[in-house]
C-alpha cells in the first residue's frame, strides 16, 4: 500500500514527497551528519555551512544532536530511525510518509521515536504526515485521521476517534478486542481468549 502512496504522491508532486522507512540500506559507515545529506543530492554534491547547520539543526529538533559524527551503523534502531526522520526533514518535503517507523524498536526506541513524532505533529511548519502501522499504542498524540484496511481494502477512513474503535478493529483483526485512550495514546487487548 505505502509503495503505492509513494507512486502516487510522486507523480503528483516529483521530489517533494519524504519517505521514512526502517530500511536504511547502505547507511552503515556514515556518520549521522553525513547520513542527513544522502538525502539532498549524490555523493558529489558540494555541502555548504548553510547545509551542515541544517542537518545539525534536524538532529538536535528529533533529540539526537550529540550522534552528528558518530557512525551510523553504531547507532540504535532508535536512533537510527530518528536520523532517517531527520534525513527525510533534510529534504524539506510537501508530504512525509512513514512505513512503519517503529518496527523492530525495543519499548525505549519506540517510545522515543512516537514522542519525536508527536512533537512534528505539534508544530505547524512540519508537513502533513502518513504514518503505516499496525499498531494502535505507536499513533502519536497530534496525529488526527486514519485510514483502516483489511486486506487491502479501506474499512472506514475520517477522523481519528471516528476510525479507530473496539468494533472497526475487532472486525478488522477477527478477534474481540478492548481499546482504550488514555492521554492521547491508544491501547489494544484481546478480551477472553478471542473469537
Amino acid at each position: 500500500m505505502l509503495s503505492t502512496l509513494r507512486g502516487a504522491a510522486a507523480a503528483c508532486s516529483p521530489n517533494r514527497v519524504g519517505a521514512a522507512s526502517p530500511d536504511p540500506s547502505g547507511q552503515g559507515g556514515q556518520h549521522g551528519g553525513e547520513a542527513l545529506h544522502g538525502a539532498l543530492e549524490p555523493w558529489w554534491h558540494d555541502y555548504t555551512d548553510d547545509d551542515r547547520d541544517r542537518a545539525r539543526a534536524l538532529l538536535g529538533r528529533i533529540g539526537c544532536g550529540d550522534r552528528a559524527c558518530q557512525a551510523f551503523g553504531t547507532l540504535s534502531s532508535g536512533e537510527r530511525q530518528r536520523v532517517l526522520l531527520a534525513r527525510t526533514l533534510m529534504l524539506q518535503p510537501d508530504l512525509l510518509l512513514l512505513d512503519e517507523p517503529t518496527a523492530a524498536l525495543d519499548l525505549g526506541g519506540r517510545e522515543a521515536l512516537v514522542a519525536t513524532l508527536a512533537d512534528l505533529a505539534a508544530d505547524p511548519s512540519t508537513p502533513p504526515m502518513v504514518q503505516v502501522t499496525h499498531h494502535v499504542e505507536e499513533i502519536p498524540p497530534g496525529f488526527t485521521h486514519a485510514l483502516l484496511l483489511e486486506a487491502g481494502r479501506v474499512v472506514n477512513a475520517g477522523p481519528l476517534a471516528d476510525v479507530v474503535t473496539e468494533q472497526a478493529l475487532s472486525s478488522c483483526y477477527g478477534l474481540d478486542l478492548r481499546l482504550t485512550q488514555a492521554a492521547g495514546r491508544w491501547a489494544v487487548r484481546v478480551n477472553g481468549s478471542g473469537r
